[in-house]
C-alpha cells in the first residue's frame, strides 16, 4: 500500500513488506489505449495505476527461484487471502486513480482456488474505478496472472477468463523433460 510502490519489474524488492504494490503511471506504458485513457484519466481529475499482487504459494519451491514464494496448506491460502482484501479494502484516496492494469504475480497464483482469485479481483473492482468504466471497453484493462501449466486446468483457465483475466504469463524454462525435473517443475514439456 501507501509505502510499497512499484509494479511487477520493482516489486520483488517489496514482496517481503507488503502484499499489494500500486505505482502511477506518467506515461502510460501498461495500458493499450493510451492516448485514449489517458485523455478520459485527466477528464476525471485522477491519475491512472497498475497493480501488482503478489501471491506467494507454489506447489513446492524450485531449486532456481529466489522470489519470496513456497508452498503453504489451504488454511493458510485461505488466511493470506482474507488479510490481501482486508489490505485493498484498506488502501487509501482509491478515488483518485482509475486502474489500467492488474498483474497477479507469485509464486505461482494458480496454486490458489478459482474461487479465491475470483474474491480478489472482485476486491479490487470494488474499491477502484478501472478504465474500462470509463471508455466502455471491458478488454482494455490488462488483468494478467502468472500459472504453472501443472496448476491451471481448462477448468480454472475458463473461470479466469469469466472473471475478466485476459493475459496469461507462463513462464518457460525448458522444453526438455529431464531439464524441467533437474530444475524442480511439477510439470512436463508435453
Amino acid at each position: 500500500y501507501q509505502g510499497c510502490q512499484g509494479a511487477r519489474s520493482s516489486a520483488k524488492s517489496h514482496k517481503a513488506e507488503c502484499l499489494m504494490s500500486v505505482r502511477p503511471v506518467s506515461r502510460m506504458s501498461g495500458c493499450q489505449d493510451q492516448k485514449s485513457h489517458k485523455k478520459q484519466a485527466e477528464k476525471m481529475m485522477t491519475r491512472e495505476l497498475e497493480i501488482y499482487i503478489h501471491i506467494p504459494f507454489c506447489v513446492r519451491k524450485c531449486a532456481y527461484c529466489d522470489f519470496l514464494s513456497g508452498p503453504a496448506d489451504q488454511k493458510t491460502q485461505e488466511q493470506y487471502t482474507d488479510a490481501l482484501i482486508r489490505e485493498i479494502q484498506a488502501f487509501p484516496n482509491a478515488e483518485q486513480y482509475v486502474v489500467c492494469s492488474v498483474f497477479i504475480g507469485g509464486g505461482t497464483p494458480s496454486v490458489l482456488s478459482q474461487e479465491a482469485i475470483g474474491r480478489i479481483l472482485e476486491a479490487v473492482r470494488r474499491k477502484f474505478h478501472f478504465v474500462s468504466e470509463i471508455d466502455g471497453d471491458f478488454g482494455s484493462v490488462e488483468i494478467t496472472i502468472e500459472c504453472n501449466p501443472g496448476t491451471a486446468g481448462e477448468e480454472k483457465l475458463s473461470y479466469y477468463r469469466k472473471i475478466g483475466i485476459n493475459r496469461l504469463s507462463l513462464g518457460l524454462q525448458s522444453a526438455d523433460n529431464r531439464e524441467l525435473a533437474l530444475l524442480g517443475r511439477i510439470h512436463t514439456w508435453e
